[in-house]
C-alpha cells in the first residue's frame, strides 16, 4: 500500500514537471508568445492571453475567467499564474487574485476593483498605495 502511494506520488511529480517543461516551451515559441497552455484535467486548453479577465487562487487550483469562454479551473497554483502573466500586464492585487489591467471598469474607494464582467476583485490594504501609483 506504501510502495503504491509512493509510485503515484512520484508520477504525479514527473507528469508535473513534464506539464510544466510543456508549457514553458510553448510560451517561449516566438511565434505562440501571445498564447498560454492551461493545464487542466482533460489536459492542456490553450487561449490567448489577452483573453483572460482574471484568475483567482482556489486552494491547490486556480479558476481562469476568460472574455468569451466559461471558466478554466486549472491545475496549477495562482502562483504559476503569476510567474507566467505578470509579464503581460497582469497584477495581483490580492493573495488570491490576479488581474488583466486592460479590464479594469472602476476602483471603488473601499478597495474594491471593478471589471469588465462586473465581477469585484479586493485590493489588499498593503497593496492599495502600490496599485494606485
Amino acid at each position: 500500500f506504501a510502495v503504491n502511494n509512493a509510485t503515484k506520488r512520484i508520477n504525479e511529480k514527473k507528469e508535473h514537471s513534464y506539464n510544466k517543461l510543456l508549457v514553458t516551451n510553448f510560451l517561449n515559441s516566438p511565434a505562440d508568445n501571445d498564447m498560454i497552455g492551461i493545464p487542466t484535467i482533460e489536459g492542456f486548453e490553450f487561449i490567448p492571453i489577452q483573453e483572460i479577465i482574471r484568475c483567482e487562487g482556489l486552494q491547490k487550483c486556480t479558476r481562469v475567467i476568460t472574455v468569451d469562454r466559461s471558466d478554466i479551473i486549472s491545475s496549477y497554483n495562482l502562483g504559476e499564474f503569476r510567474k507566467m502573466l505578470e509579464p503581460h500586464g497582469f497584477y495581483s492585487p490580492h493573495k488570491s487574485h490576479l488581474i488583466n489591467l486592460k479590464f479594469i471598469r472602476k476602483y471603488h474607494k473601499e478597495g474594491n476593483i471593478m471589471l469588465i464582467n462586473n465581477s469585484y476583485v479586493p485590493v489588499a490594504k498593503r497593496k492599495k498605495k502600490e496599485f494606485l501609483s
